[in-house]
């Protein structure tokens, strides 16, 4: 159990180093904000943000209700090491998704500067952090409650 948990708080931070990794290399003009502002594209960065703001509404719920799925359910509260490791791949999926679906939201930001996904990334990171992984959650998560 300490090695699922040991695991999974490291996909957990790398997701947030990844995220700030981001953030530091637009605010160092390493990487340059504003490099699709003023192209002409209006419409396509408003389809672009419009998307983005879609699939953020749509993967939070997602994400934070995964593991109560009754198919998912199934899988992470079986026996021993089984169960173990499907709550270690579902736990991770989770993770990335909200993970990925923020570095795009970033990224956007950054090149369109909107603030439309600068809420959205905010957002996210908020429901982010309700995935913190503990071993009192995994195991109420992990047990058969009948």
């Amino acid at each position: 159990m300490d090695k699922t948990i040991f695991n999974l708080r490291l996909n957990f931070f790398f997701w947030l180093l990844l995220a700030l990794l981001t953030l530091v290399l637009f605010e160092t003009e390493c990487w340059m904000p504003g490099a699709w502002a003023g192209t002409g594209m209006s419409e396509g960065f408003f389809f672009l943000q419009t998307i983005m703001m879609i699939v953020t509404l749509c993967v939070i719920p997602v994400a934070l209700k995964l593991l109560h799925w009754p198919w998912v359910k199934k899988q992470i509260t079986g026996d021993g090491r089984q169960g173990q490791k499907a709550y270690l791949r579902w736990s991770m999926l989770r993770c990335g998704v909200l993970g990925v679906c923020l570095l795009l939201n970033l990224v956007i930001y950054y090149n369109v500067l909107e603030k439309s996904n600068a809420l959205c990334a905010l957002i996210l990171l908020l429901a982010y952090f309700f995935c913190w992984p503990s071993a009192v959650k995994m195991k109420a998560e992990t047990e058969c409650v009948e």
